[in-house]
C-alpha cells in the first residue's frame, strides 16, 4: 500500500472512529470505575491499528497489545504498544492472555472470524475479576448499509461477499438483530457469572461484559 492510499485509509478509519467515540467513552468511564491500578488493553482483530490505539488513548491504559492474524498496520508502535499474530479461536489463545489484561476491545471483527462463538467465548474468558470486554460490530441496519454501497466498488463488493459467505457457514446468524440477540442471549451469556449489556444504536450493535467469580 502506497503511503498516499495508507494515509487516505487512516482518515476513512477516523471519521469512522468519530461516531463511535461517545459509545467507547461511555464503555471507558464504566471500565475506570470497576477496575483499580495499572490497566492494559489487547484489541483482537485490529486489523491496520488505528482503532485499537484511539481506544487505548480514551481508556488511558498504561500498555496495549494489538493482536490479528495478519500484519497490516497503519500505524507506528509506541515503547508501550506492542503487536502479535494470533487467532483468538486458537486453543493456546486463553492460556496465552489470561489474566493479563483489565480491557479487551474487538472492533467490526467478530465476523470476519472463523468461529464466532468460540472467539467470543474467548474473548471474555481471558478477562480477570472486574475485567471488561467490549465488542462493537455491524447491526441489521449495517449490514444493509454495506449491502447498497459496497454494490459501487467492486473490491468492497467481494469483501462484503465473503463476510456474509463466513456468517453463513458459522451459522451464526450475525446479519439481523434477532440472530445478533440469540447468538449473544442464547449462545454466550448462558452459563457465564459475569455482568452483560447488549444494545443497539443505528449502524452498529455494542456487547459489554464485565467478568464476576
Amino acid at each position: 500500500m502506497s503511503p498516499r492510499v495508507a494515509e487516505k485509509r487512516r482518515k476513512e478509519i477516523l471519521m469512522a472512529y468519530a461516531a463511535w467515540k461517545p459509545i467507547v467513552a461511555f464503555v471507558s468511564r464504566l471500565s475506570k470505575h470497576l477496575r483499580y491500578g495499572q490497566s492494559s488493553l489487547l484489541d483482537v482483530g485490529t486489523g491496520e491499528g488505528v482503532f485499537g490505539l484511539e481506544v487505548a488513548k480514551e481508556f488511558g491504559v498504561s500498555k496495549t497489545t494489538l493482536v490479528d492474524i495478519q500484519g497490516a498496520l497503519l500505524v507506528e508502535l509506541a515503547a508501550n504498544t506492542v503487536f502479535e499474530m494470533a487467532d483468538v479461536c486458537d486453543e493456546n489463545f486463553v492460556p496465552k492472555f489470561q489474566n493479563q489484561f483489565s480491557v479487551v476491545t474487538c472492533f467490526k471483527a467478530l465476523h470476519e472470524f472463523r468461529n464466532p462463538v468460540q472467539a467470543a467465548l474467548n474473548l471474555v474468558r481471558i478477562l480477570p475479576e472486574r475485567g471488561v470486554t467490549f465488542i462493537m460490530d455491524h447491526a441489521e441496519e449495517g449490514w444493509e448499509h454495506l449491502r447498497i454501497n459496497r454494490f459501487q466498488n467492486k473490491g468492497s463488493l467481494l469483501h462484503y461477499e465473503r463476510d456474509l459467505d463466513r456468517l453463513t457457514l458459522s451459522r451464526s446468524r450475525l446479519t439481523t438483530n434477532t440472530g445478533i440477540r440469540d447468538f449473544w442471549e442464547q449462545e454466550i451469556f448462558p452459563g457465564l457469572p459475569g455482568e452483560h449489556y447488549l444494545t443497539f444504536h443505528g449502524h452498529m450493535y455494542s456487547m459489554i461484559y464485565v467478568a464476576r467469580q
